[in-house]
């Protein structure tokens, strides 16, 4: 499916062209601006533009190839830029759609999952500011894309790391719950949005440095702010990433500590009996001469001592912090 999304004449004022004759005009006009949106799903409907818009076959197997790092790319006077957006699924799991950007002196082409909308709110912002950005070009128009999409990753990291300090509160507080299965799945949650998002760094810092016009001086100023928010995203990941490896020692440590206690427990248990066993053990020897033996008192003074021993021990163990 291919819609367009955003068009400019060359008097920069909004048109809605309707057929692919009306498109492949407003394309072969140089002075004019437009963004084409295409689902991944269905490359092919380029194809009928192909005498205006060209598209590299390497660009193409970058953009329908699965699992590619983002980049920056030139070819010809087309820039290719592969990038991903992050969204928040409804099992609060974190997954990475790509987005790829075909840009040239006067058209944008996104190539995406037709799902996303992420970009939605660029079409209608710049329709509703049309007078302001009537005579901007195809760079500009790709920063607006980017900064949206970059923009999207503060909600989504920050909620990431309100899943964090939850699982450190369970951690510390939890008794007989060990969330070891939580924390991996947030580890390896942000080892895969850090293998995503880095390479980021340098497609945008290509776009910054590569000498385009595409790129002017204005849209480079933009751009470095998008370049500045990538740099604190990963800042946070770092941040998060090593605050997952703490609470995972943490964990371990809260563990082999409830562990010790348990087992200091038992062995103060396992004193208390042992005493009452002794005594126990010498009154049961089947000596014929024994003190006591005849005692019509014996049984009841061998409990007391069982019991007062056991009291004793109690509190001289909770006096030593050992209960």
């Amino acid at each position: 499916m291919l819609k367009v999304r955003l068009c400019f004449d060359d008097d920069g004022q909004p048109c809605e062209p309707k057929s692919d004759q009306e498109i492949r005009d407003v394309l072969s006009n140089p002075k004019a601006l437009t963004w084409i949106d295409v689902d991944r799903d269905h490359l092919d409907s380029l194809k009928r533009f192909s005498d205006v818009i060209h598209l590299h076959p390497l660009a193409i197997e970058d953009a329908t190839t699965p699992h590619q790092r983002p980049i920056t790319s030139r070819y010809g006077e087309t820039i290719f830029v592969l990038f991903y957006e992050l969204a928040r699924e409804s099992n609060d799991t974190i997954h990475a759609y790509p987005y790829s950007f075909f840009v040239g002196s006067n058209y944008v082409v996104t190539i995406r999952d037709i799902a996303r909308s992420t970009l939605d709110g660029v079409a209608k912002r710049w329709h509703e500011f049309s007078e302001q950005v009537q005579n901007r070009n195809s760079g500009f128009l790709l920063y607006a894309m980017l900064d949206a999409i970059v923009d999207e990753y503060f909600p989504i990291i920050d909620s990431l790391g309100d899943r964090i300090e939850d699982l450190e509160e369970v951690i510390v507080n939890a008794r007989n719950f060990t969330p070891q299965r939580q924390v991996v799945g947030i580890r390896k949650e942000l080892f895969v949005i850090r293998r995503v998002l880095s390479p980021s760094r340098e497609a945008l810092n290509e776009l910054i440095r590569r000498d385009t016009p595409l790129i002017d001086e204005e849209t480079i100023t933009y751009m470095h702010d998008v370049y500045d928010h990538v740099l604190r995203v990963l800042d946070w990941l770092d941040a998060y990433r090593d605050m997952a490896s703490t609470l995972f020692d943490m964990q371990l440590a809260m563990s082999s500590h409830r562990l010790d206690e348990i087992m200091r427990t038992l062995t103060v248990a396992s004193i208390i009996l042992m005493v009452a066993s002794l005594i126990a053990g010498i009154y049961g020897m089947n000596f014929k001469v024994m003190p006591e033996l005849h005692w019509v008192l014996g049984y009841p003074m061998a409990l007391g001592m069982m019991m007062l021993t056991g009291v004793l021990l109690a509190l001289y163990f909770r006096h030593r912090r050992w209960l």
